[in-house]
Protein backbone atom coordinates (compact mmCIF):
# COMPACT_ATOMS: atom_id res chain seq x y z
CA UNK A 1 0.00 0.00 0.00
CA UNK A 2 1.16 3.53 -0.71
CA UNK A 3 2.09 6.12 1.93
CA UNK A 4 0.55 6.99 4.36
CA UNK A 5 -1.62 3.86 4.40
CA UNK A 6 1.42 1.60 4.76
CA UNK A 7 2.13 3.08 8.19
CA UNK A 8 0.65 1.11 11.09
CA UNK A 9 0.07 4.20 13.32
CA UNK A 10 -2.43 5.36 10.69
CA UNK A 11 -4.44 2.19 11.33
CA UNK A 12 -4.42 3.02 15.04
CA UNK A 13 -5.89 6.42 14.24
CA UNK A 14 -8.60 4.81 12.10
CA UNK A 15 -9.45 2.39 14.91
CA UNK A 16 -9.76 5.24 17.40
CA UNK A 17 -12.18 7.02 15.07
CA UNK A 18 -14.32 4.13 13.85
CA UNK A 19 -13.75 0.88 15.75
CA UNK A 20 -15.82 0.33 18.88
CA UNK A 21 -15.20 -2.66 21.12
CA UNK A 22 -17.73 -4.27 23.45
CA UNK A 23 -20.81 -6.49 23.34
CA UNK A 24 -23.66 -5.93 20.89
CA UNK A 25 -26.39 -3.63 22.09
CA UNK A 26 -29.68 -5.51 22.01
CA UNK A 27 -33.11 -3.90 22.28
CA UNK A 28 -34.57 -5.03 25.65
CA UNK A 29 -37.91 -5.67 23.96
CA UNK A 30 -36.47 -8.27 21.57
CA UNK A 31 -37.22 -11.92 22.20
CA UNK A 32 -34.54 -14.59 21.87
CA UNK A 33 -35.30 -15.18 18.19
CA UNK A 34 -34.84 -11.50 17.33
CA UNK A 35 -31.61 -11.33 19.36
CA UNK A 36 -30.34 -14.41 17.54
CA UNK A 37 -31.18 -12.86 14.17
CA UNK A 38 -29.38 -9.64 15.09
CA UNK A 39 -26.32 -11.52 16.31
CA UNK A 40 -26.13 -13.69 13.18
CA UNK A 41 -26.62 -10.69 10.89
CA UNK A 42 -24.30 -8.15 12.49
CA UNK A 43 -21.77 -9.96 14.68
CA UNK A 44 -21.22 -13.18 12.72
CA UNK A 45 -22.54 -12.45 9.25
CA UNK A 46 -21.06 -8.93 8.89
CA UNK A 47 -23.83 -8.22 6.36
CA UNK A 48 -23.28 -4.50 6.82
CA UNK A 49 -19.75 -4.75 5.41
CA UNK A 50 -21.10 -5.11 1.87
CA UNK A 51 -24.61 -3.67 2.18
CA UNK A 52 -23.72 -0.38 3.92
CA UNK A 53 -22.20 2.68 2.19
CA UNK A 54 -18.78 3.89 3.34
CA UNK A 55 -17.44 7.35 4.03
CA UNK A 56 -14.30 8.91 2.55
CA UNK A 57 -12.11 6.98 4.99
CA UNK A 58 -13.86 3.72 4.06
CA UNK A 59 -15.67 3.27 7.37
CA UNK A 60 -19.27 2.08 7.20
CA UNK A 61 -21.85 4.83 7.73
CA UNK A 62 -23.96 3.85 10.73
CA UNK A 63 -26.86 6.10 9.79
CA UNK A 64 -27.16 4.28 6.43
CA UNK A 65 -26.80 0.72 7.69
CA UNK A 66 -28.00 -1.83 5.11
CA UNK A 67 -28.90 0.92 2.59
CA UNK A 68 -26.88 -0.71 -0.21
CA UNK A 69 -23.40 -0.07 -1.58
CA UNK A 70 -21.10 -0.63 -4.54
CA UNK A 71 -18.81 -3.65 -4.37
CA UNK A 72 -16.38 -4.39 -7.22
CA UNK A 73 -18.44 -4.36 -10.44
CA UNK A 74 -21.72 -5.13 -8.66
CA UNK A 75 -24.08 -3.44 -6.19
CA UNK A 76 -25.08 -4.93 -2.83
CA UNK A 77 -28.75 -3.83 -2.65
CA UNK A 78 -30.70 -2.27 0.18
CA UNK A 79 -31.59 -5.03 2.68
CA UNK A 80 -33.15 -2.81 5.34
CA UNK A 81 -36.76 -3.12 6.50
CA UNK A 82 -37.96 -0.54 3.97
CA UNK A 83 -41.00 -2.05 2.28
CA UNK A 84 -40.36 -0.45 -1.11
CA UNK A 85 -36.59 -0.44 -1.53
CA UNK A 86 -35.42 -2.95 1.07
CA UNK A 87 -36.52 -6.46 2.03
CA UNK A 88 -39.33 -5.30 4.32
CA UNK A 89 -41.83 -5.88 1.55
CA UNK A 90 -40.61 -9.37 0.65
CA UNK A 91 -42.61 -12.39 1.65
CA UNK A 92 -40.69 -13.94 4.54
CA UNK A 93 -40.57 -17.30 2.74
CA UNK A 94 -38.92 -15.67 -0.28
CA UNK A 95 -36.19 -14.17 1.90
CA UNK A 96 -35.62 -17.50 3.62
CA UNK A 97 -35.44 -19.21 0.22
CA UNK A 98 -32.92 -16.62 -0.99
CA UNK A 99 -30.60 -17.11 1.98
CA UNK A 100 -31.03 -20.85 2.52
CA UNK A 101 -32.25 -22.50 -0.68
CA UNK A 102 -30.41 -20.61 -3.44
CA UNK A 103 -33.36 -18.37 -4.22
CA UNK A 104 -36.46 -18.90 -6.32
CA UNK A 105 -38.25 -17.55 -9.39
CA UNK A 106 -39.97 -14.79 -7.39
CA UNK A 107 -37.05 -12.73 -6.10
CA UNK A 108 -34.22 -14.34 -8.05
CA UNK A 109 -31.07 -16.04 -6.86
CA UNK A 110 -27.86 -14.98 -5.09
CA UNK A 111 -24.78 -14.67 -7.34
CA UNK A 112 -21.25 -13.34 -7.29
CA UNK A 113 -19.90 -12.73 -3.77
CA UNK A 114 -23.43 -13.11 -2.38
CA UNK A 115 -23.70 -16.51 -4.03
CA UNK A 116 -20.43 -17.56 -2.38
CA UNK A 117 -21.79 -16.43 0.98
CA UNK A 118 -25.04 -18.37 0.69
CA UNK A 119 -23.33 -21.46 -0.71
CA UNK A 120 -20.75 -21.67 2.08
CA UNK A 121 -22.56 -20.07 4.99
CA UNK A 122 -26.29 -19.40 5.30
CA UNK A 123 -27.37 -22.47 3.32
CA UNK A 124 -25.61 -24.59 5.95
CA UNK A 125 -27.44 -23.02 8.91
CA UNK A 126 -30.68 -24.41 10.33
CA UNK A 127 -33.76 -22.91 8.70
CA UNK A 128 -34.76 -21.59 12.13
CA UNK A 129 -31.64 -19.39 12.15
CA UNK A 130 -32.45 -18.07 8.69
CA UNK A 131 -35.98 -17.28 9.85
CA UNK A 132 -34.50 -15.27 12.73
CA UNK A 133 -32.26 -13.35 10.31
CA UNK A 134 -35.28 -12.63 8.10
CA UNK A 135 -37.31 -11.37 11.06
CA UNK A 136 -34.48 -9.08 12.13
CA UNK A 137 -33.88 -7.60 8.67
CA UNK A 138 -37.58 -7.18 7.88
CA UNK A 139 -38.78 -5.70 11.16
CA UNK A 140 -35.93 -4.45 13.38
CA UNK A 141 -33.56 -2.61 11.03
CA UNK A 142 -33.94 1.07 10.23
CA UNK A 143 -35.84 1.46 6.93
CA UNK A 144 -33.60 3.08 4.35
CA UNK A 145 -35.24 5.08 1.57
CA UNK A 146 -33.07 4.55 -1.52
CA UNK A 147 -35.05 5.27 -4.70
CA UNK A 148 -33.28 4.64 -8.02
CA UNK A 149 -31.34 7.56 -9.43
CA UNK A 150 -33.20 9.60 -12.10
CA UNK A 151 -33.65 8.30 -15.62
CA UNK A 152 -31.38 9.53 -18.40
CA UNK A 153 -32.59 12.20 -20.82
CA UNK A 154 -33.22 9.83 -23.77
CA UNK A 155 -34.70 7.05 -21.64
CA UNK A 156 -37.53 6.14 -24.03
CA UNK A 157 -35.19 5.70 -26.99
CA UNK A 158 -32.76 3.66 -24.92
CA UNK A 159 -35.55 1.40 -23.62
CA UNK A 160 -36.84 0.82 -27.17
CA UNK A 161 -33.37 -0.19 -28.38
CA UNK A 162 -32.91 -2.34 -25.31
CA UNK A 163 -36.17 -4.19 -25.93
CA UNK A 164 -35.06 -5.19 -29.42
CA UNK A 165 -31.64 -6.29 -28.17
CA UNK A 166 -33.21 -8.23 -25.28
CA UNK A 167 -35.36 -10.22 -27.67
CA UNK A 168 -32.28 -11.19 -29.70
CA UNK A 169 -29.78 -11.84 -26.93
CA UNK A 170 -31.62 -12.53 -23.65
CA UNK A 171 -35.20 -13.71 -24.12
CA UNK A 172 -34.15 -17.22 -25.14
CA UNK A 173 -33.10 -17.90 -21.54
CA UNK A 174 -34.81 -15.29 -19.37
CA UNK A 175 -38.10 -15.40 -21.29
CA UNK A 176 -40.05 -12.77 -23.18
CA UNK A 177 -41.62 -11.62 -19.92
CA UNK A 178 -38.49 -11.95 -17.77
CA UNK A 179 -39.79 -14.94 -15.85
CA UNK A 180 -36.68 -17.12 -16.14
CA UNK A 181 -36.66 -20.90 -16.58
CA UNK A 182 -37.92 -23.34 -13.92
CA UNK A 183 -37.15 -25.14 -11.76
CA UNK A 184 -33.82 -23.38 -11.09
CA UNK A 185 -32.23 -23.05 -14.50
CA UNK A 186 -32.31 -19.32 -15.28
CA UNK A 187 -33.33 -16.67 -12.70
CA UNK A 188 -36.16 -14.25 -13.27
CA UNK A 189 -35.55 -10.61 -14.10
CA UNK A 190 -39.15 -9.52 -13.51
CA UNK A 191 -39.65 -8.65 -9.85
CA UNK A 192 -35.94 -9.07 -9.11
CA UNK A 193 -34.81 -6.38 -6.64
CA UNK A 194 -31.18 -6.85 -7.67
CA UNK A 195 -32.11 -5.70 -11.19
CA UNK A 196 -34.11 -2.68 -10.03
CA UNK A 197 -31.77 -1.45 -7.27
CA UNK A 198 -30.78 2.18 -6.83
CA UNK A 199 -27.90 1.80 -9.30
CA UNK A 200 -27.85 -0.34 -12.48
CA UNK A 201 -24.50 -2.00 -11.73
CA UNK A 202 -25.80 -5.54 -11.23
CA UNK A 203 -27.38 -5.93 -14.64
CA UNK A 204 -24.36 -4.30 -16.27
CA UNK A 205 -21.84 -6.40 -14.35
CA UNK A 206 -23.68 -9.65 -15.12
CA UNK A 207 -23.76 -8.91 -18.84
CA UNK A 208 -20.13 -7.81 -18.98
CA UNK A 209 -18.56 -10.73 -17.14
CA UNK A 210 -21.21 -13.44 -17.15
CA UNK A 211 -22.27 -15.48 -14.12
CA UNK A 212 -21.91 -19.02 -12.88
CA UNK A 213 -24.71 -21.54 -13.20
CA UNK A 214 -27.74 -21.62 -10.92
CA UNK A 215 -29.27 -25.08 -10.79
CA UNK A 216 -27.75 -26.74 -13.86
CA UNK A 217 -23.95 -26.62 -14.41
CA UNK A 218 -24.40 -26.21 -18.16
CA UNK A 219 -26.67 -23.15 -17.83
CA UNK A 220 -24.16 -20.38 -17.21
CA UNK A 221 -24.75 -16.72 -17.93
CA UNK A 222 -22.64 -16.01 -21.04
CA UNK A 223 -20.04 -13.24 -21.14
CA UNK A 224 -21.49 -10.45 -23.28
CA UNK A 225 -18.62 -8.03 -22.74
CA UNK A 226 -17.15 -8.89 -26.14
CA UNK A 227 -20.48 -9.30 -27.95
CA UNK A 228 -22.20 -6.05 -26.99
CA UNK A 229 -20.79 -2.55 -26.88
CA UNK A 230 -21.21 -0.10 -24.00
CA UNK A 231 -24.35 1.54 -25.36
CA UNK A 232 -26.03 -1.79 -26.15
CA UNK A 233 -25.45 -3.08 -22.61
CA UNK A 234 -26.78 0.19 -21.19
CA UNK A 235 -29.88 -0.07 -23.40
CA UNK A 236 -30.67 -3.64 -22.32
CA UNK A 237 -30.15 -2.62 -18.70
CA UNK A 238 -32.59 0.26 -19.05
CA UNK A 239 -35.17 -2.03 -20.62
CA UNK A 240 -35.08 -4.79 -18.00
CA UNK A 241 -35.10 -2.27 -15.13
CA UNK A 242 -38.40 -0.84 -16.36
CA UNK A 243 -40.13 -3.75 -18.14
CA UNK A 244 -42.77 -6.16 -16.78
CA UNK A 245 -43.77 -3.87 -13.92
CA UNK A 246 -40.22 -3.47 -12.59
CA UNK A 247 -39.85 -0.30 -10.52
CA UNK A 248 -36.31 0.67 -11.53
CA UNK A 249 -35.41 3.67 -13.65
CA UNK A 250 -33.70 3.81 -17.03
CA UNK A 251 -30.55 5.30 -15.51
CA UNK A 252 -27.76 3.31 -17.19
CA UNK A 253 -25.38 5.08 -19.56
CA UNK A 254 -22.58 3.94 -21.85
CA UNK A 255 -20.19 5.72 -19.48
CA UNK A 256 -21.45 3.56 -16.60
CA UNK A 257 -20.72 0.44 -18.63
CA UNK A 258 -17.24 1.64 -19.55
CA UNK A 259 -16.45 2.37 -15.90
CA UNK A 260 -17.58 -1.12 -14.83
CA UNK A 261 -15.77 -2.70 -17.77
CA UNK A 262 -12.56 -1.35 -16.21
CA UNK A 263 -13.36 -3.26 -12.99
CA UNK A 264 -14.30 -6.50 -14.74
CA UNK A 265 -11.53 -8.94 -15.60
CA UNK A 266 -12.21 -9.39 -19.31
CA UNK A 267 -9.83 -10.50 -22.01
CA UNK A 268 -9.74 -9.98 -25.74
CA UNK A 269 -12.49 -7.96 -27.36
CA UNK A 270 -14.24 -7.44 -24.03
CA UNK A 271 -11.35 -5.71 -22.28
CA UNK A 272 -11.31 -2.02 -21.48
CA UNK A 273 -8.29 -1.58 -23.78
CA UNK A 274 -10.21 -3.10 -26.69
CA UNK A 275 -13.21 -0.97 -25.81
CA UNK A 276 -11.10 2.19 -25.85
CA UNK A 277 -9.61 1.23 -29.22
CA UNK A 278 -13.10 0.70 -30.63
CA UNK A 279 -12.62 -2.97 -31.46
CA UNK A 280 -15.74 -4.41 -33.11
CA UNK A 281 -18.07 -6.49 -30.99
CA UNK A 282 -18.16 -10.18 -31.85
CA UNK A 283 -21.44 -11.43 -33.22
CA UNK A 284 -22.30 -14.88 -34.61
CA UNK A 285 -21.66 -13.55 -38.10
CA UNK A 286 -18.22 -12.21 -37.20
CA UNK A 287 -16.52 -15.59 -37.19
CA UNK A 288 -17.69 -19.01 -38.32
CA UNK A 289 -17.06 -20.84 -35.06
CA UNK A 290 -16.12 -18.77 -31.97
CA UNK A 291 -15.10 -21.97 -30.20
CA UNK A 292 -12.41 -22.99 -32.69
CA UNK A 293 -9.73 -20.67 -31.33
CA UNK A 294 -9.18 -18.72 -34.56
CA UNK A 295 -9.98 -15.42 -32.83
CA UNK A 296 -6.86 -15.91 -30.72
CA UNK A 297 -4.54 -16.36 -33.69
CA UNK A 298 -2.98 -12.92 -33.28
CA UNK A 299 -1.91 -13.42 -29.66
CA UNK A 300 1.86 -12.88 -29.54
CA UNK A 301 2.00 -11.85 -33.19
CA UNK A 302 5.08 -10.00 -34.48
CA UNK A 303 5.56 -7.97 -37.68
CA UNK A 304 7.37 -10.99 -39.14
CA UNK A 305 4.46 -13.40 -38.45
CA UNK A 306 1.54 -11.05 -39.09
CA UNK A 307 1.11 -11.85 -42.78
CA UNK A 308 1.30 -15.63 -42.34
CA UNK A 309 -1.24 -15.61 -39.52
CA UNK A 310 -3.57 -13.41 -41.51
CA UNK A 311 -3.39 -15.78 -44.49
CA UNK A 312 -4.10 -18.72 -42.19
CA UNK A 313 -7.17 -17.03 -40.73
CA UNK A 314 -8.45 -16.04 -44.17
CA UNK A 315 -8.08 -19.62 -45.35
CA UNK A 316 -9.93 -20.99 -42.32
CA UNK A 317 -12.83 -18.58 -42.67
CA UNK A 318 -13.06 -19.05 -46.46
CA UNK A 319 -12.95 -22.81 -45.98
CA UNK A 320 -15.91 -22.72 -43.61
CA UNK A 321 -17.85 -20.07 -45.56
CA UNK A 322 -16.84 -19.78 -49.17
CA UNK A 323 -19.51 -17.17 -49.92
CA UNK A 324 -18.41 -14.69 -47.24
CA UNK A 325 -18.12 -11.19 -48.66
CA UNK A 326 -14.80 -9.31 -48.68
CA UNK A 327 -16.28 -6.77 -46.24
CA UNK A 328 -17.39 -9.46 -43.75
CA UNK A 329 -14.06 -11.23 -44.11
CA UNK A 330 -12.22 -8.00 -43.38
CA UNK A 331 -14.43 -7.40 -40.35
CA UNK A 332 -13.56 -10.88 -39.07
CA UNK A 333 -9.85 -10.16 -39.43
CA UNK A 334 -10.25 -6.87 -37.57
CA UNK A 335 -12.32 -8.57 -34.82
CA UNK A 336 -9.43 -10.97 -34.29
CA UNK A 337 -6.50 -8.55 -34.61
CA UNK A 338 -7.87 -5.48 -32.82
CA UNK A 339 -8.03 -6.99 -29.26
CA UNK A 340 -4.48 -8.31 -29.57
CA UNK A 341 -3.27 -4.90 -30.69
CA UNK A 342 -5.19 -3.26 -27.85
CA UNK A 343 -3.14 -5.24 -25.31
CA UNK A 344 0.20 -4.08 -26.72
CA UNK A 345 2.29 -2.30 -24.11
CA UNK A 346 4.28 0.83 -24.86
CA UNK A 347 1.92 2.15 -27.54
CA UNK A 348 -0.32 5.16 -27.11
CA UNK A 349 -3.96 5.03 -28.17
CA UNK A 350 -3.13 7.16 -31.21
CA UNK A 351 -0.35 4.74 -32.20
CA UNK A 352 -2.70 1.79 -31.83
CA UNK A 353 -5.32 3.52 -33.96
CA UNK A 354 -2.71 4.16 -36.65
CA UNK A 355 -1.54 0.55 -36.50
CA UNK A 356 -5.13 -0.69 -36.87
CA UNK A 357 -5.63 1.55 -39.89
CA UNK A 358 -2.43 0.19 -41.44
CA UNK A 359 -3.57 -3.38 -40.77
CA UNK A 360 -6.89 -2.84 -42.52
CA UNK A 361 -5.08 -1.42 -45.55
CA UNK A 362 -2.57 -4.31 -45.60
CA UNK A 363 -5.20 -7.07 -45.58
CA UNK A 364 -7.12 -5.78 -48.58
CA UNK A 365 -4.81 -7.40 -51.18
CA UNK A 366 -4.74 -10.63 -49.13
CA UNK A 367 -8.55 -10.73 -49.00
CA UNK A 368 -8.74 -10.04 -52.75
CA UNK A 369 -6.20 -12.82 -53.47
CA UNK A 370 -8.38 -15.39 -51.72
Amino acid sequence: MSFPFNQRPVLLGWRLLFFKTGPMKMDPSWDEHMKNGAYLTIALGHCQECHTPRNMLQATMDDKQFAGAKIDNLYAPNISSDKTYGVGGWAKNDLIAYLHDDGNLVKGSPYGPMGDMTDHSTSLLPVSDIADIADFLQTATKPQNTPPTPAIADADASIARGQALYKMSCAGCHGQTGGGLPPKLVPNLAGNDSVTAELPDNAIGAMLGGLGSWGAPAMKMPVFGARLNDQQIADITNYIRTAWGNKGTANATAEDVKALRAKTHLQGAGSLQADNLGCPVITPSSVTDPGNGWLNIYQGVTPATLSNRTNALIGAVRGANSSISPADLTNTLVAAYCPALAQEHGLSLAQKQAALKDFIASVQPLVAAH
